[in-house]
């Protein structure tokens, strides 16, 4: 258990936690990062079976440069691209084919489109919050593939199926990022030295610079008095004398707090008497299960890759043929070897399901039978299989790009009247996708802490 007072507790060491805790480092804080698990990733914690790395849910970086790249470069590390996801095939009417010819986007229209996205300045896309995608790309051409090829990528990585699902503010930040900064209107990679690798660099950094990190250690209530900040109430995570036994928890004093827990149990440490109703009521509205980035994933362990088209695409399906979902799929070990053991492949896949099935174990039990039929009707390689792992990514998860959820809409990163508490992480306010979003976040809020920009980041947009 740490002892002594500091300046600032993060709590949580997932990606925003980990940079915002790395950055304070750097700053000369006196810092205390807290995680309630064993590892370091939240969501992207990579674990070790049976020669394999998997983790909690399969991660690409969307980053094209000013973002975690540009941030990994300040604290002294690198973050870079491994192999390119080189291709995107689409499962349609029973057969693999090249995405453009299953979107049929009109060239001409599509060019004048993204010439207006790039034109368009980045507050401007604050104005369509509550907007769907379709309805903005629809005022600007007729063009129905044109509409079809940003909701295709929408759904893949916003984990949204309907066309009144897919926000056009979110959607539209990342189509514009990718477009000024790659020239392409998707980009992902792996990172060249592993999610493994990244989390250790900034664990690096941040012990290097007196920075404090301790495991099993859960946050249990944020303290504030006189609407300042004093702490956080902890206690160790480890093995009971008894299955009912009391862990009492241990005040650590800080003057401020950067918490990056997740909507949906962020509640659970705060001083709810303390916080206005209405920033309640946000909370509330973006943890709803309906709201939640869900789906169920699949590790295949093979002695033969994976795959429809090339070891390093990034497959994807509207519908799959069983279970009508939609998905996506990559030979994780193409991306990064190191991921199975010499001579063997991993491959995953996400299936986005509806919010119910998470719930039910019976209704778990047929819809993943009923995944697995689908995977081998549409890759054949997959019936070899050595093994699989089954996770169900619903508790642990993201909030889908949905109009009325994103920007502005969702919890600020600051609540009025408080002082000293701070909100990271990619279910409060923000822009960007997964792990770059995070990374984003955790700059903003150790800048919050600190109360200036960071020269060197002018460009690097976050909220």
């Amino acid at each position: 258990m740490p002892v002594g007072e500091y300046e600032v507790v993060v709590i949580g060491a997932g990606i925003a936690g980990l940079v915002t805790t790395a950055i304070l480092a750097k700053q000369g804080k006196k810092v205390l990062l807290i995680e309630k698990d064993d590892r370091p990733g939240g969501r992207a914690a990579v674990f070790h079976h049976q020669g394999y790395k998997l983790q909690v849910g399969a991660h690409l970086s969307e980053d094209s440069g000013s973002g975690t790249t540009k941030i990994m470069e300040y604290l002294g590390k690198t973050f870079e691209p491994g192999p390119e996801n080189d291709n995107m095939p689409v499962y349609h009417e029973g057969q693999w084919l090249p995405m453009h010819e299953v979107i049929g986007a009109d060239k001409a229209e599509l060019k004048k489109v993204i010439k207006e996205l790039v034109d368009m300045d980045f507050s401007a896309l604050d104005d369509y919050e509550d907007l769907p995608l379709r309805t903005w790309i629809l005022e600007r051409t007729q063009s129905e593939g044109v509409a079809r090829l940003f909701e295709f990528i929408a759904m893949v990585e916003g984990a949204t199926r309907n066309w009144l699902d897919h926000s056009a503010s979110e959607n539209l930040f990342i189509r514009k990022i990718h477009l000024q900064e790659k020239r392409t209107t998707g980009y992902s990679f792996w990172p060249k030295q592993g999610w493994d690798g990244f989390f250790k660099d900034l664990e690096e950094v941040i012990r290097e610079n007196g920075g404090v990190i301790e495991y099993n250690l859960k946050a249990t209530r944020i303290v504030v008095e006189d609407g300042e900040v004093r702490g956080v109430r902890v206690q160790k995570v480890g093995r009971k004398a008894i299955p009912n036994e009391f862990v009492p928890s241990t005040l650590i004093s800080a003057g401020q707090v950067v918490c990056t827990i997740p909507v949906w149990d962020v509640r659970e440490v705060l001083p709810t008497d303390q916080i206005p109703s209405w920033y309640l009521d946000k909370i509330d509205l973006v943890a709803k299960d309906d709201h939640r980035a869900i789906y169920l994933g699949l590790y295949a362990a093979c002695d033969k890759p994976i795959y429809a088209y090339s070891e390093r695409e990034l497959a994807a399906w509207f519908h799959g043929p069983v279970t009508g979902y939609p998905g996506w799929g990559f030979l994780n070990s193409a991306l990064d070897a190191s991921v199975a053991p010499p001579g063997k492949h991993l491959w995953v896949c996400g299936v986005y399901v509806d919010p119910e099935v998470p719930k039910s174990r019976t209704l778990l039990e047929k819809t993943f039978a009923d995944i697995e039929k689908e995977l081998e009707e549409m890759f054949p390689a997959f019936k070899d299989r050595l093994w699989v792992v089954r996770h169900v990514v619903f508790h642990t998860t993201y909030v889908a790009n949905k109009p009325g959820l994103m920007g502005k809409n969702r919890p600020a990163n600051e609540i009025p009247g408080i002082r000293g508490l701070y909100f990271a992480g990619d279910s409060f306010q923000g822009r960007a996708i997964g792990t770059d979003r995070a990374a984003r976040q955790g700059l903003a809020a150790a800048e919050r802490v600190l109360g200036f920009k960071i020269p060197g980041f002018e460009n690097t947009l976050r909220v």
